[in-house]
């Protein structure tokens, strides 16, 4: 059941635009707070993203050195455009955000994690909760100082649960859920639901850490549901046709194999397109609302050019920038 690839490369594609999504938000309005879509996928795009990359995760096949080639783009493409932001190189590194590439650089400390904890021959379960305990240690003790800020200490600790969750989906807790699926749909609605209200209440008290917690715990259903809604979607529409069924599997499927060239690409096109005006019109015409329809459309176009722009660097023979 889990073999079945397609349902995975356009959860990812959409978890993509998800990202796109809430990127565009901070490129339209100089106060992302005007943007309630961008809230509603913060809460979980790169969760669902880290999920996903844990999926893919096999130890018993695991190679290093081919996960390490991730730092390649990571320089390649973050050093330039953290200059054209007004960083240089050193101060790259030194950021916590690495200027919005930092996904690439906690995935590889993630990477690196798991083959440590291969190595170390412990037990898979221990060795996952004793690197979340270090990541969380981290944080407390470098949080926003200039170690904390170069190792990345915000982003470790908080989705390493994600990166684990997905390993263990490939390995047999899926095909459970699965088996399952009506109880988690019922159990995954009722802690959304709760925890909305509840969050509501946290951002209304300014309560820092209950916020983030109670962000983590939405997030989990709605990854687990997500995935599960995918999988079954794939099940019910195979061997149907339908209007618009041919471009939905073509776009699910382009953006979901070339996530990696979409997010180092798309700060790129986000900076040239200057959004900003677009944001001002929005807002001074009371059209924000509009953004539920306009977001989604720019971010597929943006995938997309994003996905020929790699077309044509990998015909001249450049694909070694993305770590090909």
């Amino acid at each position: 059941m889990c073999n079945r690839l397609f349902y995975l490369d356009a959860l990812r594609g959409f978890a993509m635009l998800c990202v796109v999504i809430g990127h565009l938000s901070l490129f339209c309005y100089k106060d992302a707070s005007y943007s309630s879509l961008a809230h509603i996928v913060n809460i979980f795009h790169v969760n669902l993203f880290m999920m996903i990359s844990g999926y893919f995760i096999d130890l018993g096949k695991l190679n290093i050195y081919k996960h390490l080639k991730i730092l390649i783009p990571f320089f390649i493409f973050g050093v330039p455009y953290a200059y054209l932001k007004g960083y240089l190189p050193w101060e790259f590194l030194g950021n916590e955000t690495k200027v919005g590439y930092w996904f690439l650089w906690s995935l590889t400390i993630y990477y690196i994690s798991i083959g440590l904890i291969k190595f170390a021959k412990t037990n898979l379960v221990v060795g996952m909760v004793l690197v979340q305990g270090i990541f969380l240690l981290l944080h407390f003790l470098f949080h926003r100082t200039v170690m904390g800020m170069f190792i990345g200490t915000d982003h470790l600790w908080p989705l390493w649960p994600f990166f684990c969750l997905g390993y263990f989906l490939h390995h047999g807790f899926f095909s459970y859920l699965c088996r399952h699926k009506k109880a988690v749909y019922f159990l995954a609605g009722a802690t959304i639901i709760i925890g909305s209200s509840l969050g509501e209440a946290l951002h209304l008290f300014d309560l820092y850490w209950p916020s983030i917690l109670l962000r983590l715990v939405l997030a989990f259903p709605i990854c687990i549901v997500l995935m599960l809604a995918f999988y079954q979607g794939e099940m019910k529409l195979k061997g149907k046709d339908f209007i618009g069924k041919k471009w939905l599997k073509q776009i699910g499927g382009t953006i979901g194999t070339n996530t990696l060239q979409i997010y180092v690409l798309h700060y790129y096109l986000l900076l040239i397109l200057n959004l900003e005006i677009l944001g001002v019109l929005m807002i001074q015409n009371h059209l924000v609302g509009f953004e539920y329809i306009i977001s989604p459309i720019l971010a597929i176009g943006i995938a997309q050019v994003c996905v020929w722009i790699s077309d044509v660097l990998h015909g001249l023979h450049f694909g070694f920038m993305f770590g090909r």
